[in-house]
């Protein structure tokens, strides 16, 4: 890979409430809650590793049945 994420996000901050992340990955969405003290550059570091544990656990359930 030429090092570009597989997927785009947008990050949504309102005030003390928790931050929302929406990650679009081709077509799909999915939301993240975050703590309301967390920096952009700390999200954009968390963020691999969340989505790529929900594939892993959307695989898990698929196979599951």
């Amino acid at each position: 890979m030429s090092g570009l994420p597989m997927y785009s996000f947008e990050i949504k901050r309102n005030g003390k409430k928790p931050i929302e992340v929406t990650v679009d990955e081709n077509g799909q969405k999915s939301v993240y809650l975050f703590g309301c003290y967390l920096s952009n550059r700390q999200i954009d570091a968390l963020l691999p590793r969340m989505v790529a544990d929900r594939k892993a656990t959307n695989n898990r359930k698929r196979g599951a049945k």
